[in-house]
This record gives C-alpha cells, sequence and structure tokens, in this order.
C-alpha cells in the first residue's frame, strides 16, 4: 500500500551532548529517518503513485462521462450505462460531485487514518 510508505513513527533521540529530541523514523524499519535519505525517495515515489491513482482515476472517468454527456446528454441511455453509477440522483449541473468531491473526500480520510500526516 501506497499509505504504508508514508507512515512514520515519532521517537525520542539524544544527539551527543545529551539533548532530546523528537524525531519521525520509518514504522516499516524504525532505523530509518523520515524523509531522509533513502526514504525521501520512497515518499516521492509513493506520492506520485498516490496522485495518480486517486486523481488521475477520477479525472480519467470524469471525462468518459463529460464526453458523453456532452455528446449524448445527460440523461440519454449511453450516458447513463456508462456513467450512471455516479449521476443517478443528482442536479444534472452537480453530475461531477460523486466523482471529484466524493473521492476527494475518500483520499484525505485515507491519509489520515493510515499515515502520520494526522499528529
Amino acid at each position: 500500500s501506497f499509505l504504508q510508505l508514508l507512515r512514520c513513527v515519532w521517537y525520542i533521540t539524544e544527539d551527543g551532548e545529551g539533548n532530546a529530541t523528537w524525531k519521525p523514523y520509518f514504522s516499516a524499519d524504525p532505523t530509518i529517518e523520515c524523509y531522509e535519505g533513502s526514504h525521501g525517495m520512497v515518499v516521492l515515489l509513493a506520492s506520485a503513485g498516490l496522485v495518480l491513482w486517486s486523481i488521475g482515476v477520477s479525472v480519467g472517468i470524469a471525462l468518459i462521462c463529460w464526453r458523453a454527456i456532452v455528446a449524448h446528454g445527460l440523461r440519454s441511455s449511453l450516458t447513463q450505462r456508462r456513467c450512471g453509477y455516479f449521476v443517478m440522483g443528482l442536479e444534472p449541473k452537480y453530475w461531477w460531485w460523486e466523482l471529484i468531491a466524493k473521492r476527494l473526500d475518500l483520499v484525505l480520510m485515507g491519509l489520515v487514518a493510515h499515515t502520520s500526516f494526522a499528529l
């Protein structure tokens, strides 16, 4: 899971002078400091994967539905077959709501529930 690659746990560490500080460490391997060195590249790749999967898929479906709506109308049988799940029960001008706003809500809830960004 991309979200597990972003999960960090905070530990108290001491420097050579006895000063204690909180630092994030990768939860899968607590010897790796989060966002530093190799974990920085992992965070970059995981973030790119999350953006591509969550936003890219929603935008792709929205484009397919938009093209069907423009070509055939919102209430046509072709549009209802392709995009009925997303547009049924919504006002015609708000057909995009389920695709964009609700999917963004799911992404944000996933980030809060499965990463250390909620701290």
